[in-house]
């Protein structure tokens, strides 16, 4: 009789995987510095908010045509020292550069000089970004042929992202605040120079040693638009990141919720550790998690759970910091 529950050897290396989480961990740093410190920094350039607001959805806009475009760039290209290595190794570069510059707007521009700055810097960015996340993602079916191996990679890679979240608040909300005094800018360069130094290991450990099938298949706009039709699963999916995205405004408020509630911008430093512990402490489990929970199931229940926490922290975070903290915690959960 053969012998149930044999484990399988990892096709990858130890280090190889390291660097994968690594790169992530840069790439959520450059996320959620953005993200995060954005809007305050507009507004303290004289930007007015609905300024802020209409420029951010023109570049969500262009976002939604940018990801498919650069989805054929990355079908059709290909380059002799790789399919996904190659992407990983520009962006690595013009991710944290292009951070550099949207937060280092020229002090001598009046306000729509700035806007404009703004916008385009931000559309590059987002471009940018997006040459950095296809292809990591991608990297992962290249470098094993096992799917537990690549659920498990890919879970952890989620817990590095966070991690990446949480240094680059912790870093940037302390430096731009009334007890580091530095400028968005300045931060902006210390934060890009890690950034780099984490995405870098990616491009000399990672191996793309699985030779994808119809590796000479193309796909038309059509062709993708047809599946995107055809498939339940992934139209639910893509109006749950086009409903988040709209009404997902926390980490653009956080630091005035933290100052002006609170009393202290620092205070936006605690809430990601908050937001931080739950999340460490589920990450490394989904691996497990997904072994005997639907994927979509869990996701789609993980959303209404998360709207309904959202909810709670709108309606009654802000009468007190201990309450705030804990909704926050909860909140996480099925963030």
């Amino acid at each position: 009789m053969a012998e149930k529950n044999v484990k399988v050897a990892n096709q990858t290396g130890g280090k190889e995987r390291v660097s994968f989480w690594t790169y992530f961990t840069g790439q959520g740093m450059a996320m959620s510095f953005l993200t995060g410190m954005l809007t305050t920094y507009l507004l303290m350039n004289g930007i007015q908010l609905a300024q802020v607001a209409f420029a951010m959805v023109a570049v969500k806009l262009w976002d939604a045509f940018s990801d498919t475009f650069f989805g054929i760039i990355f079908d059709k290209v290909r380059f002799k020292s790789g399919r996904s290595l190659p992407w990983l190794r520009i962006a690595m570069i013009i991710v944290p550069l292009m951070t550099i510059i949207v937060f280092n707007i020229p002090t001598g521009l009046d306000s729509g000089q700035k806007l404009l700055w703004f916008t385009i810097s931000y559309i590059l960015w987002d471009f940018c970004y997006t040459i950095s996340d296809v292809p990591i993602y991608n990297l992962v079916t290249l470098m094993t042929t096992s799917t537990d191996e690549r659920n498990t990679i890919l879970s952890i890679a989620r817990m590095a992202a966070l991690v990446g979240t949480f240094i680059s608040s912790m870093i940037a909300t302390y430096m731009v605040s009334e007890k580091g005094g530095f400028t968005f800018g300045m931060t902006a360069i210390v934060l890009s120079a890690i950034m780099f130094l984490l995405m870098l290991p990616v491009s000399f450990f990672a191996k793309e040693r699985v030779h994808q099938i119809k590796e000479n298949q193309r796909y038309t706009l059509k062709q993708m638009w047809e599946y995107v039709k055809a498939n339940k699963y992934l139209q639910r999916y893509y109006l749950y990141y086009i409903i988040s995205g709209i009404t997902w405004t926390s980490s653009a408020v956080d630091m005035f919720v933290s100052y002006y509630f609170f009393g202290s911008a620092l205070i936006s430093a605690v809430t990601m550790v908050a937001m931080a512990i739950p999340m460490a402490l589920l990450a490394p489990f989904m691996g497990i998690i997904l072994k005997h929970i639907d994927k979509f199931r869990l996701f789609f229940i993980s959303a209404a759970v998360l709207s309904v926490a959202t909810l709670l922290v709108y309606l009654g975070g802000t009468k007190s910091l201990p309450l705030y903290l804990g909704l926050i915690a909860l909140r996480s959960i099925p963030q």
